[in-house]
């Protein structure tokens, strides 16, 4: 698939990763069992790895004004923009890795909260538009005119993020359309499951395309203000069991976009004040 990055993951040299296996010996600090090396979710399909690498390649044309280098790999650059304008809208296994029922391995538990379908996630969405935007802006600035295709994909990304994304009940942007649609039709009992990457959309600066968004996205913020945070720090969501070092820091970044800077520099501080006596994050902290 000419512009499609195969694996979500690679090995160092550039090679996909070795297949994952199951230490039998081995155990976690409270018992836990798999202990695994290696990682299956190199074979899953996630959607925001073009988006990823098309908003960094505009974010580095604006800072360097390095012309020549995305003239060179404009051609790649261009099938990624390509491939995501065409499957935008298909379900993927997300950022949280979670694997299908046709994908768990040997010691799964089906169980488990990150085994279910392949779905819509938001942060895929969110990040295909944050590419497609970028290469959008891209083009311009390089005198191109961009394809009339980018831009209908792109219009139809932030009308569903922040339309079929949002839940009117839960009064925030939820982790994947299937959870705002299971919520609103009662399939859902409980409270509805709270995704600290939904931020992606205000990090991304998508919400400043109009009011409407802009105020979704404050509201969803205070949402999961109210249900992630965990002693300063932020839980991905809300099946984790401990605050992790990333989703604490989305959180500072949305706040920056909001100048809320003394929030920002709180949630800062509170990673760091967390983090090893040699200065390591690793995932995870208690």
């Amino acid at each position: 698939n000419v512009g499609h990055i195969e694996h979500p993951l690679y090995t160092v040299s550039g090679e996909a990763p070795p297949d994952e296996w199951i230490a039998p010996d081995l155990h976690g600090p409270d018992g836990e069992t798999p202990v695994r090396f290696g990682n299956a979710a190199y074979e899953q399909f996630q959607l925001d790895s073009e988006g990823s690498i098309l908003t960094l390649a505009e974010l580095y044309h604006r800072t360097t004004g390095d012309r020549d280098f995305i003239l060179s790999n404009w051609d790649t650059i261009k099938a990624m923009t390509d491939w995501l304008s065409r499957n935008y809208n298909r379900k993927e296994n997300g950022i949280w890795e979670v694997r299908s029922p046709e994908e768990i391995r040997e010691g799964d538990n089906p169980d488990e909260w990150w085994v279910m379908p392949r779905e819509n996630w938001l942060y895929g969405k969110i990040m295909s538009a944050s590419g497609l935007r970028a290469v959008i802006d891209l083009s311009s600035n390089l005198g191109f005119v961009p394809e009339q295709k980018w831009q209908e994909a792109l219009d139809t990304l932030m009308h569903d993020i922040f339309n079929r994304g949002w839940s009117e009940k839960a009064q925030a942007l939820l982790e994947t359309y299937e959870r705002v649609e299971e919520y609103s039709e009662g399939k859902i009992n409980e409270k509805p499951v709270y995704d600290i990457s939904v931020l992606g959309a205000s990090i991304r600066k998508l919400d400043s395309r109009d009011v409407d968004s802009f105020c979704k996205m404050n509201r969803t913020a205070e949402v999961l203000e109210k249900e992630l945070n965990y002693g300063g720090g932020m839980l991905r969501h809300d099946k984790a069991v401990l605050p992790f070092y990333l989703p604490t820091i989305w959180m500072a970044r949305h706040h920056l976009t909001r100048n809320n800077v003394k929030k920002a520099i709180k949630y800062f501080e509170n990673a760091v004040a967390s983090s090893t006596t040699l200065g390591l994050m690793a995932a995870h902290y208690d």
